[in-house]
């Protein structure tokens, strides 16, 4: 039975699309490099392969998405974009520009906090390589690709965050419905309580509204009506509301 909520097959069908497409790239690289006599980077390239299938096997086989699926791919191309900038620096610095893919494939495949944290690392490998001049484009260039670094990476994390809360609204308010549709638990003898998903007895009106948007307002049905007029209790038959 597949119980995934529909946020984790929104996340996992993406992480699927993305994952063969890093598959695709990785094999032609890895032609490229072999062609070019760059061995050791062709079988860098390869050995993405194996961490794209992991994650694609996390998204597919599982009722739930697990918590680990994202992370082989992308601790895999964090750890490729930092080897070709600082140890290998292939094509002068041309890596440097992967370093634009960390802030939206973290971002989508961990939501807004951790991928900030990642695009925190991008920003750290960045300015290192700055720093220790281990790639090789010109400072005018660098300065601006820093800017606009940030700048994908911000408005990344706050269309996330802002998703990320609606999401949670719509999932607040689908159990909600669930709630309201499913089978209410009232008491058979006053009618007045209801017993909540604790456990607890509440009274009617604390559990209509603490799941809808809902205010209660009093009155006198006929037949309360007559009783009251036949006990002679002095009680007024207006409404309240």
């Amino acid at each position: 039975m597949d119980d995934r909520t529909t946020e984790d097959k929104w996340r996992s069908s993406g992480l699927i699309v993305a994952s063969i497409l890093c598959s695709a790239l990785l094999m032609a690289f890895s032609y490229r490099h072999f062609g070019r006599g760059d061995t050791d980077a062709g079988w860098f390239a390869l050995a993405g392969l194996p961490f794209m299938a992991a994650t694609i096997w996390g998204c597919l086989d599982h009722d739930k998405l697990p918590r680990w699926a994202p992370y082989p791919a992308l601790i895999y191309l964090t750890t490729m974009v930092v080897t070709m900038i600082h140890i290998w620096n292939i094509d002068h610095g041309a890596s440097l520009m992967w370093l634009c893919v960390i802030p939206p494939f973290a971002t989508f495949a961990i939501g807004a906090r951790g991928g900030l944290v990642f695009s925190c690392i991008g920003m750290a490998m960045m300015l290192t390589g700055t720093v220790l001049k281990t790639h090789l484009l010109p400072e005018p260039y660098v300065i601006r690709y820093v800017c606009a670094y940030i700048l994908v990476a911000g408005f990344v994390f706050a269309f996330e965050r802002k998703r990320e809360r609606v999401a949670a609204e719509v999932e607040s308010a689908r159990q909600r419905i669930q709630t309201l549709e499913g089978l209410l638990r009232i008491c058979g003898w006053c009618h007045r309580q209801m017993r909540d998903d604790e456990g607890n007895w509440v009274p009617t009106e604390q559990f209509f509204q603490d799941r809808a948007p809902v205010r209660f307002s009093h009155g006198l049905c006929p037949d309360c009506a007559a009783k009251v007029m036949e006990d002679g209790s002095d009680y007024s038959l207006k409404s309240t509301g």
